[in-house]
């Protein structure tokens, strides 16, 4: 016995085999106590399967949403998460660079005790003074003043600076 289904109005319709009545298709599955694995319910305009048949088209667009809600929160905290790692790495860098910076000029003012020590000039630019030196990633300069007696030692990596002073009163 052959079936002829058609959509009639915007409900799939079709002859009832038991009856000959035109019907929906929904009830005429409920009637024959058949349901495949999914369904087209006309009342809804939903095709309906065993695990959905229990949502309304009200629930399944909640969930939607809530999806697309939680999806969004989770992008926020990535993206926040994402931010603050960033700007603890920049900062960590610009630690390590003002240790660099205190440790050049740290370098300067040995170097420049050495000379005062020996009492002879290395660079040729006075006792104690000490010209831009490149040590590793950065540099260090150091000025002697002999009418204050102080020492003030500059070291300089990638922009920043950091400077000693040290007033002494005899070596």
């Amino acid at each position: 016995m052959m079936n002829h289904w058609h959509r009639n109005g915007g409900n799939l319709r079709g002859k009832d085999p038991q009856n000959g009545k035109t019907q929906a298709a929904s009830f005429r599955l409920q009637a024959t106590g058949k349901k495949p694995a999914g369904y087209f319910n006309t009342r809804r305009n939903l095709w309906r399967t065993p695990e959905t048949e229990h949502r309304t088209p009200r629930e399944a667009g909640s969930v939607l949403i809530t999806t697309i809600i939680m999806l969004t929160f989770l992008t926020i905290l990535g993206l926040s998460l994402l931010s603050f790692l960033f700007c603890r790495l920049n900062y960590s860098q610009v630690q390590l660079d003002r240790f660099k910076a205190l440790y050049l000029a740290e370098a300067g003012i040995a170097k420049s005790f050495y000379e005062l020590k020996l009492g002879i000039d290395t660079d040729d630019n006075g006792i104690g003074n000490i010209v831009p030196t490149e040590l590793g990633a950065g540099a260090y300069k150091v000025e002697h003043n002999f009418q204050t007696s102080t020492i003030t030692a500059i070291g300089e990596t990638n922009g920043i600076k950091r400077t000693i002073q040290i007033k002494y009163s005899a070596l």
